[in-house]
């Protein structure tokens, strides 16, 4: 079917056109819109290894991301959520960091104009886990499509989302952050001064 348009907090455009006119990205230097929702920004709920261990995925989003193009160069910006609801322009991106995003949302669009169901983009991500993935909100289903799985880059391949909740809380109760004998590293006994 298709990709619901995401909608952007008040101002988003406005912010973005700023921060990248502060670093020198201007109008004219041909900025494209590589993905399934042209300009508009994605949501990104950031959780910690805690939450993912539990499949406390539920969060609202912390920033908007950016995904663009300038001069054939991938590049993301991401623009904070502050606590009083306003937006901040934070980071920019280019290089493989944001070159791992334009496979998946081939493979989005792709799944998106086979499957039976309209879905709204999100982005999860659980930097304890080096885990980041688009999530697929349909009327009839969730997917996940990961775009770094543990480090790696992801297969670019719907997963149901409840698996993929099972999963990653698998991972994240395994993970060296919930380690029974993880207790940080060996601290020298201090005697005091040598006499």
């Amino acid at each position: 079917m298709s990709i619901l348009k995401s909608s952007c907090p008040e101002g988003c455009l406005s912010i973005f056109a700023e921060g990248l006119a502060n670093v020198r990205i201007l109008p004219s230097d041909k900025i494209t819109f590589p993905t399934p929702v042209a300009d508009d920004p994605l949501p990104v709920h950031v959780f910690g290894a805690d939450q993912a261990a539990v499949g406390d995925l539920e969060d609202p989003p912390g920033l908007y991301r950016f995904f663009f193009r300038v001069a054939g160069k991938a590049m993301l910006a991401d623009l904070d959520l502050e606590p009083d609801g306003t937006l901040s322009f934070n980071s920019l991106l280019e290089g493989e960091g944001a070159e791992l995003f334009d496979q998946v949302f081939k493979a989005v669009a792709e799944f998106a104009t086979t499957a039976d169901d309209d879905f709204a983009i999100s982005i999860i991500e659980v930097p304890a886990l080096y885990e980041i993935a688009l999530r697929l909100r349909g009327k009839k289903a969730d997917f996940v499509f990961e775009v770094l799985r543990r480090g790696e880059a992801g297969e670019g391949k719907a997963v149901p989302y409840i698996q993929y909740v099972a999963e990653l809380s698998d991972d994240a109760s395994r993970s060296y952050i919930f380690a029974d004998d993880a207790q940080g590293p060996t601290v020298p006994k201090n005697d005091g001064p040598v006499r």
